[in-house]
């Protein structure tokens, strides 16, 4: 197992879907833990995550499909560095909500994003 610095890292994700404690909570608290993380990302189903961004604002991202297709898989971790890769970048679109490309080889996902309030959304 490698070893876990989160105090050290400026993404952090959790991967189960039926956690203990809720996403939102998870998010809540460990952005006050752990005050130095650039982007929180909890899985909320197969292609759905809740995103916090450093600051506060909170994203639902979810996986795009054509028409009648099944949504392809969204992987929290990916998600999360791919944020903050959009975060750190000199030149970025105007905002998340403008959706993001994940491209990893041949594997090609579009991701959309839109808000979620101080106390709504569906975490």
């Amino acid at each position: 197992m490698a070893p876990y610095w989160p105090h050290a890292a400026e993404v952090l994700a959790r991967t189960a879907v039926d956690a203990e404690v809720a996403a939102l909570d998870w998010v809540a608290d460990a952005a006050v833990r752990y005050e130095n993380l650039n982007v929180l990302v909890a899985r909320l189903d197969e292609s759905r995550c809740l995103v916090r961004l450093r600051g506060g604002r909170r994203l639902e991202a979810r996986t795009e499909r054509s028409w009648g297709a099944r949504r392809p898989p969204l992987d929290p971790v990916l998600l999360g560095s791919a944020v903050n890769l959009w975060m750190t970048a000199a030149e970025r679109a105007e905002d998340l909500t403008d959706g993001l490309t994940l491209c990893t080889g041949e594997w090609r996902i579009q991701v959309a994003f839109s808000e979620q309030g101080a106390l709504g959304g569906r975490p």
